[in-house]
């Protein structure tokens, strides 16, 4: 069973890296303090209160804080702060109060959902992934069952305030289990190239991306019941969202379209057996998250659905074509991530899917997923 795909937010194909790259430019100010000087810091997802004494005597430049252009923030030794625009001394009011939020490539409250790494970081994260689903079909009452494990390694680097760049390595083994009999599948999966990008609009995030994967082979029979997890061809995948603070949490939404080349299928000497096109989909996901310091949890409710894939297979000099269905399928995704030390994050999460089509009288599909994010 191939798992699901899986898209990761990016924004090249929207965006100029060289229009967008340069520095937010602030005049230098220094935190005064007051009675109504209330100094917090943003840490674990989440504003605290701080000390003055921790950024006393330092200078830094000053950017009007989203969420409220009355406050100003600052960073201080990679941590962000914010007070009362008031309660600075120099110049650093008056300059944060003329340049529009929009100038800036990142929020004081981001998703996990579309997390992007920040500038100037690299990250990785290794996760394991459990699928299962259970299918029976209309016609004859015939039952799939199909269940397997994907491990996996993303790194990802952040080029500026706006864009990283990432690749992700995926190894699968699965097993499908027919009257038939069962069948396996294991090996590489197609590895994918993506850009994550963001820009700052209103009091949220727009959020853009790309995902370009490449099969390193045909999809191929390794024997009588067993098959690689090569695609045999590439895919493409643009994506587009919006994220926004709600009610001291994250609310926001996700398009994202898949494109899929045609893909070769080999027998175990090389000689091909078919060729599909089509089966490209199209995913919409609305999602809602909150922070409960050192933890982070969050629901997103995805729709997607797949078109119909055409099958042309080759049997000597003769060949026959086979025209699929398409499908859909709602899925309900619970997730999170838990804050182990300053640079680890623990990220689980629990996906129910239902998958429908005109030949299924019924299915139901679930994910259990573990991963950590180291930041180096």
């Amino acid at each position: 069973m191939k798992k699901t795909f899986r898209i990761i937010s990016l924004g090249a194909f929207l965006f100029t890296i060289n229009s967008y790259s340069s520095a937010y430019a602030a005049e230098s100010a220094e935190f005064q303090g007051g009675s109504d000087c209330n100094l917090k810091k943003y840490v674990d997802k989440k504003w605290q209160s701080a000390d003055a004494t921790e950024v006393a005597g330092k200078s830094y430049s000053l950017q009007p804080l989203k969420a409220n252009p009355k406050y100003s923030s600052f960073n201080v030794g990679g941590v962000w702060y914010s007070a009362p625009a008031k309660c600075f001394g120099g110049k650093g009011e008056s300059s944060a109060s003329k340049e529009s939020s929009s100038s800036s490539g990142s929020s004081e409250l981001e998703s996990e959902f579309m997390h992007q790494t920040k500038a100037g970081v690299i990250e990785l994260t290794p996760s394991f992934n459990y699928h299962s689903q259970s299918q029976t079909t209309i016609v004859g009452s015939a039952i799939t069952k199909a269940s397997g494990m994907t491990f996996s390694a993303m790194p990802e680097y952040g080029i500026n305030k706006i864009f990283s760049v990432g690749l992700n390595l995926e190894f699968s083994s699965d097993s499908t289990t027919t009257a038939a009999g069962k069948t396996t599948a294991s090996g590489l999966n197609d590895p994918s190239l993506f850009f994550n990008g963001s820009y700052q609009m209103g009091s949220g995030l727009l959020r853009a991306g790309l995902t370009v994967s490449y099969s390193l082979g045909h999809a191929k029979m390794t024997s009588a019941t067993a098959t690689n997890e090569s695609t045999g061809g590439m895919g493409i995948i643009p994506m587009v969202g919006y994220e926004m603070p709600l009610a001291s949490g994250v609310f926001g939404g996700q398009f994202k379209y898949s494109y899929l080349g045609t893909r070769t299928f080999d027998d175990a000497t090389g000689t091909l057996l078919s060729t599909t096109t089509g089966g490209s989909a199209w995913n919409l996901a609305v999602f809602y998250e909150k922070t409960f310091s050192p933890m982070l949890v969050g629901l997103a409710l995805e729709y997607s659905g797949i078109s119909a894939a055409t099958s042309v297979t080759h049997v000597g000099t003769f060949s026959f074509t086979q025209l699929g269905v398409s499908s859909s399928k709602f899925t309900a995704n619970l997730y999170g991530s838990y804050s182990l030390s300053e640079k680890l994050l623990l990220l689980p999460g629990f996906i129910y899917g239902m998958p429908s089509s005109a030949a299924l009288s019924s299915a139901s599909a679930i994910e259990i997923d573990v991963g950590v994010r180291y930041k180096f």
